[in-house]
């Protein structure tokens, strides 16, 4: 049923892509796509409340995100860099202090780190 959902969303993603963006997607990279991220989410959920980077004297650290303060809005920001596909990519997140999502967005592009003024 996760895949499921996943591919679902996956194509509602790509036919939003067609409509706004006038950008095609091929079905398999659509599968493909759902399937990667459904990956990526359940190994996010089992390292949850465990940070993946080392402190300078490399022991590991247990980190938390936390709530913001009462009216105020956390926004959480990550890119990552494909240097063999040749692609790189932002996600962002905001958050109001329920924890609930306010907005949430995702970038890729194809080409090199050089061209992320594009985004």
């Amino acid at each position: 049923m996760e895949e499921v959902a996943m591919v679902s969303w996956g194509i509602w993603r790509a036919r939003n892509n067609f409509v706004w963006q006038k950008r095609s997607w091929f079905a398999s990279n659509i599968v493909t796509s759902a399937r990667n991220m459904l990956d990526q989410y359940k190994f996010a959920q089992e390292m949850k409340g465990f940070s993946l980077s080392p402190f300078n004297d490399g022991k590991w650290t247990c980190e938390r995100w936390i709530a913001p303060v009462l009216n105020k809005i956390k926004v959480n920001v990550d890119g990552a860099l494909f240097e063999q596909e040749g692609r790189f990519g932002v996600d962002c997140v905001a958050r109001d202090h329920h924890e609930t999502m306010v907005e949430a967005f995702k970038k890729g592009k194809v080409g090199s780190t050089g061209q992320a003024g594009d985004l």
